[in-house]
């Protein structure tokens, strides 16, 4: 673990807030197609979108930081449609310009409405495609511990709890939780924080087994993931926190304060998950 945190926390951090970014308009579209916010609601919240942009470039900046030449970064492109690696990069820059590009048009105050609403879900949808490919970025044949569909599976989990957190801390700082939580936001969004738990504890620890299960010529999976178990366990415990403070967010608490803590739970979560992750790699050749 220890070499993990050394040499990958950057990507570390980058798979953790580019997915709470990702996630966070899943929140909102919800919020503006089941609600009818109050106009000073609604602006604050135009004014608050600009806050998973800032958690998403600071997933990029992290990210940039693990190029050994920074410099090469540009080529990452080269390999457009064939690598996984370039295809999460242009699906993150697809989803920030789309996210970009909303918050400034939401800022001018012109996105009302109809089209609003279905901006939203625009960037609801390109944040979700970005998590799936930042998942399967890691399809990796040559790395037979991180070639498994529970990759892309616990990155989506990520994203709707964290996104959601961070999505739900953004509609209670606009003063809009008493609204929303009158209508079938709540319900949705609680089924959305179900699967986001499920699917970013199941992943999780089913990649635990699987790890445990395999067996090379020089590496033992069982003995490599035993001693991951109590980071594993530390991060449920902090993931299963952060889903207790988006229950109570949503079922009664208007201030930000619970969703924020729950926001930072989550993140606590996912980085030490995918520190555990980068942890059990056994390629092919060993």
């Amino acid at each position: 673990m220890e070499h993990a945190i050394a040499t990958e926390l950057p990507l570390a951090l980058f798979t953790t807030l580019a997915p709470i970014s990702a996630g966070a308009f899943i929140a909102i579209a919800i919020a503006l197609f089941a609600t009818e916010l109050s106009e000073k609601a609604s602006k604050l919240l135009d004014k608050l979108s600009f806050v998973p942009l800032v958690v998403l470039a600071a997933a990029f900046i992290a990210a940039f930081f693990h190029l050994s030449t920074p410099l090469n970064a540009i080529n990452v492109f080269g390999g457009l449609g064939r690598s996984p690696l370039s295809n999460e990069i242009l699906a993150g820059i697809v989803f920030g310009v789309i996210l970009l590009a909303y918050c400034v048009i939401a800022l001018t105050g012109k996105l009302n409405g109809a089209v609003k609403k279905a901006f939203a879900a625009v960037v609801a949808v390109a944040g979700l495609a970005f998590a799936y490919f930042i998942g399967m970025a890691y399809a990796i044949p040559t790395i037979v511990s991180w070639n498994t569909p529970l990759i892309p599976l616990s990155i989506i989990g990520f994203t709707l709890l964290g996104g959601g957190l961070l999505g739900t801390v953004m509609i209670a700082t606009a003063g809009g939780m008493a609204e929303a939580r009158k209508t079938s936001f709540k319900a949705v969004m609680l089924i959305v924080a179900v699967l986001g738990i499920a699917l970013s504890i199941g992943s999780v620890w089913a990649h635990y087994v699987m790890v445990s299960g395999i067996e090379t010529a020089v590496v033992s999976g069982s003995a490599l993931a035993s001693g991951l178990v109590v980071y594993l366990a530390a991060s449920t415990a902090c993931a299963v926190l952060a889903f207790a403070c988006q229950c109570a967010a949503l079922l009664k608490v208007d201030s930000p304060a619970v969703a924020f803590v729950g926001v930072v739970l989550m993140i606590a979560a996912i980085v030490i998950a995918r520190l555990a992750f980068y942890a059990m790699q056994i390629s092919v050749g060993l």
